[in-house]
């Protein structure tokens, strides 16, 4: 078959792999090419708020993503929407997000650093720090998770504990 008459799913897992490869105008040519109800699959929505993301068109992703009905959305969908809201400064519902994410699967260590973040992003220091120590807990060379802490204790007048942290991050 030519390339324009791929089916939806195996056009999916091409944008997909070009998303992998870093070839973004390749994935959205293959993403704008899709047809309806492919277009609004989940997986659609959550490749082209990835490409969102990757473009740094936030609020694109977001849309992308609210797309996706509450009982379709993912870790995935969730984390993508989450990295959109803290880069636009909605820290607090990039949080609410997060806190879903965690309340399903506590060990997830991407969503914990990233709360971590969006909680440092609120000077919300204790939570900040409680959610670095979890990362380095199970990921002990993880830099960002040093360097929040780092911050965190500074913030919380732990200047000893800081300086190590900030020293090997």
């Amino acid at each position: 078959k030519h390339a324009g008459e791929l089916p939806g799913n195996l056009r999916l897992l091409r944008a997909s792999l070009y998303l992998a490869s870093e070839q973004l105008t390749e994935a959205d040519h293959d993403l704008a090419a899709l047809t309806d109800p492919e277009t609004a699959s989940p997986k659609a929505e959550i490749l082209r708020a990835d490409l969102a993301i990757r473009q740094d068109r936030e609020t694109d992703a977001i849309e992308a993503i609210n797309r996706i009905s509450d009982e379709q959305q993912t870790s995935e969908s969730r984390m993508l929407r989450a990295a959109a809201l803290a880069r636009i400064g909605q820290s607090v519902e990039a949080r609410n997000d997060l806190a879903i994410i965690l309340q399903n699967e506590p060990d997830n260590i991407d969503a914990r650093l990233m709360h971590a973040d969006v909680s440092t992003d609120l000077g919300e220091w204790k939570t900040a720090l409680d959610d670095a120590a979890s990362v380095l807990s199970k990921n002990p060379e993880n830099v960002d998770a040093r360097r929040i802490r780092g911050t965190c204790q500074f913030h919380l007048k732990h200047f000893q504990d800081a300086f190590e942290d900030l020293d090997s991050a």
